[in-house]
């Protein structure tokens, strides 16, 4: 075995095969947004993807995109954007720099999750290097697959513990053309909370609805001007009979 060095970042599959081979234990993360999630032993080589970046193939007309995974998302939504396209899960921690690999590894979606399901449900494929270091591909690019065990979703949440991800392709959907979110002050978490389930509840068909502490709910909706505009009455209504004391507020209205 070689000496473990501080970290390394491949900037080859070649590269992260030979890492594996070589390294008794390996520590592999994406831009390191979410490094809460996994624990590190103190013998492990740290392996961060962000050498591998870049958009491997984009095919707006499949609604599907392959990248390697350590492509910043913010890479990927500029691309999607071109096309009119983005990706519904809503992941976190763009701003700071996160990875589409890391996203996948950590299995963490966003507030579009709610109507649209999150990122676990929109990898179609997967390459990898496994534990004895071999390539292994898992689905495909294309949307129909259904030959094979589901490796992709398994890899979904397993924080790099089970192989190393270094290409992904996702498929996406159509950017909505209108969109609205509504910021409802409740006052109290316990109104907050009671909105929040009532809400969930009714026929009213939301994006998004997110809690934020102490007693601020966060609701997003798309539909053409008019349907939108319509259900932002409907939801000023039902609050307004569920807690007189509430504000609802447009906060984002592209």
């Amino acid at each position: 075995m070689t000496a473990v060095p501080e970290v390394i970042r491949p900037t080859r599959v070649e590269q992260l095969v030979d890492v594996v081979r070589e390294h008794a234990r390996i520590h592999v993360v994406g831009a390191g947004t979410k490094s809460a999630m996994s624990a590190a032993r103190h013998d492990a080589l740290r392996c961060e993807m962000t050498g591998l970046s870049g958009v491997i193939e984009h095919q707006p007309s499949e609604f599907l995109i392959t990248a390697f995974a350590g492509t910043p998302i913010a890479e990927l939504q500029n691309t999607l954007r071109l096309h009119g396209q983005y990706l519904p899960f809503d992941p976190p921690l763009v701003a700071a720099g996160a990875t589409i690999g890391g996203t996948l590894a950590a299995g963490l979606s966003g507030p579009g999750r709610l109507r649209h399901g999150g990122v676990r449900d929109f990898v179609m494929g997967v390459r990898f290097v496994d534990g004895l270091a071999k390539v292994c591909t898992a689905g495909g690019r294309v949307v129909k697959n259904a030959a094979g065990y589901d490796i992709p979703k398994l890899l979904v949440g397993s924080c790099g513990y089970l192989a190393a991800i270094f290409e992904l392709t996702l498929k996406v959907f159509p950017q909505p053309t209108n969109d609205r979110t509504l910021r409802i002050e409740a006052g109290d978490l316990a109104t907050a909370l009671r909105l929040q389930s009532i809400l969930a509840r009714t026929p009213i068909e939301m994006t998004a609805i997110d809690l934020e502490p102490d007693a601020t709910l966060w609701v997003r909706f798309e539909g053409d001007p008019s349907a939108v505009d319509s259900l932002t009455r409907r939801i000023r209504d039902l609050v307004a009979g569920l807690s007189p004391t509430a504000t609802v507020d447009v906060c984002f209205d592209p």
